[in-house]
């Protein structure tokens, strides 16, 4: 099960348990090409916020530095994979996110967010990725927003986003297996991380969780 399940879809930024978890030789065939120093990853930018408190929107400070170390980082012949909420779902000034983000570079996988309410036909042709999938699944690896118990999944590995600076994956009511590995831009220095260091951190017992 994901998170949350039971709450209505796209509603309160939360998706449906039932993700799609897609395969695609295409996609398979370009992530089996790049190496793991050149796949990248991302989530949670929240590039536009919500402030409750003042009620009102806020640009996050961070988004020059983010977009410019995609393209210093990634570069044209690299893979970046976001693992999705690039805004707040309760902002709907989805005209002025392509200013914002403008021309990332290489090739381009955005994932689903509990955020991401637009249709998928947005984040091709205003925000320039080539893919937009709920779950992918590759070789070990299922990358989606919100984590994927296990049994629910093909692969040993899951590498998602949505917790921010959260570790505890039983908050639900659910434990989650050893394989759950969480990203958040604000963990890594240069707010991003390559497949390499991912494995290597993992294998370094990085990343823990409730049944560690």
């Amino acid at each position: 099960m994901f998170f949350n399940e039971g709450i209505d879809d796209r509603t309160y930024g939360v998706f449906k348990a039932n993700k799609n978890i897609t395969t695609d030789i295409h996609v398979d065939n370009i992530l089996n090409n790049a190496p793991p120093d050149k796949i990248y990853f991302s989530t949670d930018w929240h590039v536009i916020k919500y402030n409750d408190k003042l009620a009102e929107f806020k640009i996050n400070p961070d988004v020059n530095k983010l977009v410019n170390n995609e393209r210093s980082l990634v570069g044209d012949d690299g893979v970046f994979i976001f693992l999705g909420d690039m805004m707040d779902d309760e902002c709907k000034m989805y005209d002025k996110l392509p200013e914002l983000i403008g021309d990332l570079k290489g090739y381009k996988i955005f994932i689903l967010g509990n955020n991401d309410l637009q249709p998928e036909s947005y984040y091709i042709d205003k925000l320039g990725f080539d893919n937009v999938f709920e779950a992918y699944q590759w070789n070990k690896f299922t990358f989606s927003h919100q984590p994927i118990e296990y049994s629910k999944r093909n692969t040993q590995y899951n590498i998602h986003g949505h917790m921010h600076q959260f570790w505890d994956y039983s908050y639900d009511g659910t434990n989650y297996d050893k394989g759950m590995i969480k990203l958040y831009y604000k963990d890594d220095p240069n707010f991003f991380i390559s497949l390499a260091d991912v494995i290597r951190k993992y294998n370094n017992g990085y990343y823990i969780n409730s049944t560690k």
